[in-house]
């Protein structure tokens, strides 16, 4: 496995933010962005059942940001599967769902490092 851009990941952040118009209501889209830079680059997964982004609780949503961080990452579809529940349990479970997400680009990368396929 190889990393798109390890510099990316290095500087950049994984940044989760609610939709605009959505006053912080944890039922709402939420939107998740790698930023470099100051620009911002949406993560571009749809899942097949429609589920939105999500973080805070162990549900489809977790699951799904989890596998779109990890194929962002590595362009690897067979790594964010394999990986994806491991990754949602170490970054996503535990953090607070009624607030932005903020995950750096490089604890993405030492994790990735640190759990091989």
């Amino acid at each position: 496995m190889t990393m798109l851009d390890d510099a990316r990941l290095t500087i950049g952040c994984y940044r989760g933010y609610f939709a605009p118009g959505d006053a912080r209501d944890t039922s709402g889209k939420k939107i998740v962005t790698m930023e470099v830079a100051g620009n911002h680059f949406p993560l571009g997964f749809q899942s097949p059942d429609n589920t939105q982004f999500n973080w805070g609780f162990p549900g489809k949503g977790p699951r799904n940001l989890a596998w779109a961080i990890l194929y962002d990452a590595t362009g690897s579809t067979r790594y964010a599967e394999s990986k994806a529940h491991a990754f949602k349990r170490d970054f996503l479970v535990h953090r607070d769902q009624t607030a932005p997400l903020e995950i750096d680009g490089i604890d993405v990368l030492i994790w990735i490092r640190t759990n091989p396929l």
